[in-house]
């Protein structure tokens, strides 16, 4: 645990980019989640790329999406780690 570990999220997506795990979000290492997020993160900006290229929705509606859910799955985590730090 360190008192210099700020935690912050990153914008998750731009043009020809993504971000996922420990890439678009930091926070205190202490709860050791980093590996569950990155697989989880995966699997989600997977699901958006396919709806993207495959033109269920617009690839940029779809990233955005990826970004929401994301910022959600990880949120409570987030503040408990922040909290426990």
């Amino acid at each position: 645990m360190s008192a210099d570990n700020d935690a912050f999220f990153r914008t998750a997506y731009g043009p020809g980019w993504a971000l996922l795990g420990d890439a678009g979000y930091h926070r205190d290492p202490i709860t050791a989640q980093g590996m569950t997020d990155a697989f989880q993160h995966a699997e989600f900006l997977a699901e958006a790329i396919t709806a993207g290229f495959s033109g269920v929705e617009p690839l940029e509606t779809a990233l955005a999406g990826y970004q929401s859910r994301r910022d959600a799955a990880v949120m409570s985590m987030f503040e408990m780690t922040c909290d426990l730090a």
